[in-house]
């Protein structure tokens, strides 16, 4: 707790003295300054501080103590809202006439007041980063003739902003670099059949999807295709056998046409699964949709009853609700009729410098460890060490350790709303829970930031007590 004595200075016979060149007080020695704290945040500067009186406050019943705080740097200068401790005449008078008084003016009773809290908040400017603390002190008699008056020093602490050290993780490397990237077909096939007519319709764009898609990483030398899945699907139109028939046919057939189309160069595995009525599809289409019998028709999808019975379901819809069937039948069915695909590959691994060529132009090909050793190429802080962490955070959306590294990038920049972000899927890691601490300093949340940081000393986390060091030396 700091504390600042208001000395002793008779009151008697004092004219008004020149405040840079009076350094006692006018109150006697009767009152203590305590808990000063001038905290600063992005926008806001908040000053705090308690006056308390030894015994009770002296003041004489038609005089007035008015103390102004202010903060000033060379010519600049920020008044803050004043006190006034008022005698018992004076009081009395401020409760007939309060218009008089500055609306801003907090005023007390001396004879009634105890400690006094002062608190004000004020717009932050860049000037205050080196201000100090002042306290003006006015002794008025009746009539506001001056009798006395002070000025001294209550703080200069560093108003600077925090400057705190941020915990990093640095990833751990992954032995296999697994990717897979997938699509959807719509290939249309006549009535009942299951041969593929590249022709007809709009079959040729749709299986160039898939082949394009294999070409694309066939000719990456950084890439090796390790499996292609297909995946086929019919809507729950018609028997539940004949579906079966038809999905695993026509599986079959785009599976065929693709081997065909690669020739020689399809050296790697193709794996092939179906799916006869695809229900699951059609409850997200009813789900999101805006028929009028949509409750209905998801009572009917989600029946148990009809667990077991695929084809009794589509009746049940059908024959209960045949105008909203008509709309699934010629809107929502057709898409239901896809081929699901996915190409499975391994990328090989890079240098840091291959990587910071690669993360410019194809950051999916890195792991989070080799963007994190992109990263410490560059200056800590730098727009190009700034932007690392933005992509990877980009690349691995649901990593905690991709969030963290985000978050403390992100208040490194002072965005405090987008760290906020991140570290909600940051995990509760020693190092997330110093960057939660971090977080709510530089918001102005002491008591929590003081909380988090221990408990991340306890974790382990050595930088903690720096940060903590650096929370209290701007009390």
């Amino acid at each position: 707790m700091k504390l600042c004595r208001l000395f002793f200075l008779s009151v008697l016979g004092v004219g008004l003295m020149s405040a840079r060149a009076q350094q006692t007080s006018i109150l006697e020695g009767s009152a203590l300054i305590t808990d000063v704290k001038v905290e600063q945040t992005a926008e806001r500067m908040l000053v705090s501080f308690d006056v308390e009186p030894r015994e009770a406050w002296k003041v004489a019943s038609n005089h007035v103590i008015t103390l102004t705080p202010l903060l000033q740097q060379g010519v600049n200068t920020a008044h803050l809202p004043a006190i006034e401790i008022r005698g018992r005449r004076q009081y009395i008078y401020h409760q007939r006439n309060p218009k008089l008084t500055p609306a801003s003016t907090r005023v007390y009773a001396a004879r009634k007041t105890g400690k006094i809290h002062y608190e004000a908040l004020l717009d932050y400017e860049d000037w205050m980063k080196q201000a100090v603390l002042l306290l003006d002190e006015d002794l008025c008699g009746c009539c506001r003739t001056p009798i006395g008056s002070a000025q001294y020093t209550v703080s200069e602490y560093d108003h600077s902003p925090y400057r705190p050290v941020f915990a990093y993780i640095q990833p751990e490397a992954e032995p296999v670099k697994a990717r897979s990237e997938s699509g959807q077909a719509y290939i249309n096939f006549r009535l009942s059949r299951t041969e593929i007519d590249a022709t007809y319709l709009n079959n040729y764009a749709e299986l160039q999807k898939i082949l394009e898609t294999i070409h694309l990483y066939k000719e990456d030398p950084d890439v090796t295709i390790t499996r292609l899945s297909i995946k086929g699907y019919a809507s729950p139109e018609g028997s539940y056998e004949q579906n079966r028939t038809l999905a695993q046919g026509r599986t079959a057939a785009v599976t065929q046409y693709v081997k065909q189309q690669l020739g020689e160069s399809c050296s790697f595995d193709i794996a092939t699964s179906f799916e006869p009525e695809d229900w699951a599809g059609l409850r997200d289409y009813v789900s999101r949709s805006s028929l009028s019998d949509k409750e209905g028709l998801l009572r009917v999808i989600d029946s148990p009853e009809f667990s077991r019975q695929p084809d009794a379901r589509e009746w049940k819809l059908k024959s209960t609700y045949p105008e909203a069937y008509q709309h699934l039948l010629s809107v929502c069915y057709p898409h239901l009729r896809r081929t699901d695909y996915r190409v499975d590959f391994q990328v090989r691994a890079f240098t840091p410098d291959e990587a910071r060529d690669i993360i410019l132009r194809s950051p999916q090909k890195l792991s989070l460890q080799e963007m994190y050793q992109v990263a410490l190429t560059y200056p800590v802080g730098s727009d190009e060490y700034n932007e690392v962490f933005n992509t990877a955070v980009r690349m691995f959306p649901d990593d905690a350790t991709a969030n963290l590294n985000a978050a403390n990038s992100a208040m490194q920049r002072n965005d405090l709303t987008l760290a906020e972000k991140y570290l909600r899927k940051a995990g509760n890691s020693g190092e997330a829970i110093l960057a939660r601490g971090i977080l709510a300093m530089l918001k102005g949340d002491r008591a929590t930031a003081e909380r988090l940081m221990k408990q991340a000393k306890e974790l382990g986390i050595a930088v903690a007590d720096q940060n903590l060091k650096e929370l209290n030396s701007k009390q």
